[in-house]
């Protein structure tokens, strides 16, 4: 299964790079808008819904150098991501708390080189997440669903936090559930230092005032190799960034933006693992502006192999408060 578990590893952070772990958000928050925690602004009746489109792409807004394997391409037959977050106040004692869930599917073909020039198969991939944290980013519980027919592979965990210990309980197999695989790891001082939780990671972000300064450190906890990893967001400002006003298809409550709203700008972002064969970093954009906006990821790209990159563009907003 280790052939299996690296490459699904490389599909997650690569088609998802939604996978990482909580946060000791006074470390991490530090000269931040931690709005989630503003007792003025939370209300246990808010709801949002965004809805992603996803699209192959050659190149990102801040590389204009075309990635192409010749022969090699990957055409998306249909792709879409969508995030919900909740707020409550739970009555069982725990205070405000947010629950944020994702599901991510993937249906692609991928075609390869061949005599014939056109052989390819049906890639299908999916995620779902669910993730329950108090306001000030301490997570609670955090799992996860995930299957590839590329590699035939799935998996799924559950991750239960108490105090300073985390634990998480594996199951990893093939698609027919041949090679079934079950283990339990504990992470022990977690949270010694800033941590985010794996599937909230993008989401976390949204918390800052991102200006060409910006830089956080934090730890996520790998499941699949049992390990907690260092990460770093950086931004780049002085980078070509997107507006939400030029951009196609985005809709808040019904009504489309690209006509209505003033010039809004989208802060680039760069998410990545602090150690040696990293990988790419997540491309990541956020509309610059706390109120319409609230911060949200507009788009973000990751690479898929060496073929490209995998874009998710934000193209519906739904808010209940």
């Amino acid at each position: 299964m280790k052939f299996l578990k690296k490459l699904t590893l490389l599909l997650t952070l690569a088609v998802s790079v939604f996978a990482l772990t909580a946060c000791s958000a006074n470390t991490l928050a530090v000269n931040g808008y931690l709005w989630f925690n503003d007792p003025s602004v939370f209300n246990p009746n808010f709801v949002e819904t965004s809805v992603y489109d996803v699209s192959f792409v050659n190149q990102t807004p801040s590389n204009s150098t075309k990635v192409e394997v010749e022969g090699y391409s990957l055409n998306v037959k249909s792709g879409v991501y969508t995030t919900v977050l909740k707020s409550f106040r739970n009555p069982q004692g725990l205070g405000d708390y947010y629950e944020y869930t994702t599901s991510f599917t993937l249906i692609a073909d991928y075609v390869v080189p061949s005599p014939e020039n056109g052989v390819y198969e049906v890639i299908e991939e999916s995620f779902s997440t669910k993730t329950i944290f108090k306001s000030d980013l301490t997570p609670i519980t955090s799992e996860k669903s995930y299957q590839s027919s590329m590699s035939n592979y799935k998996y799924s965990y559950v991750i239960e936090y108490s105090g300073s210990t985390a634990t998480a309980s594996l199951r990893e197999s093939t698609l027919e559930d041949k090679n079934v695989n079950e283990q339990t790891f504990t992470f022990k001082k977690y949270n010694k230092k800033a941590y985010i939780d794996n599937d909230i990671l993008l989401l976390a972000q949204r918390l800052f005032n991102i200006d060409g300064s910006f830089t956080r450190s934090f730890k996520t906890v790998d499941v699949l190799s049992n390990k907690l990893h260092k990460m770093n967001s950086y931004a780049y400002l002085r980078d070509k960034n997107l507006d939400v006003k030029d951009l196609e298809n985005y809709v808040l409550n019904g009504v489309d933006l690209k006509a209505t709203e003033p010039t809004v700008s989208c802060a680039h972002v760069q998410i990545a693992i602090a150690d040696t064969f990293a990988g790419a970093p997540i491309e990541c954009y956020y509309a610059q502006d706390r109120n319409t906006h609230r911060h949200r990821l507009i788009e973000t790209y990751t690479t898929f192999g060496s073929l490209g990159y995998l874009k998710f563009h934000l193209s519906n907003v739904t808010v209940t408060e």
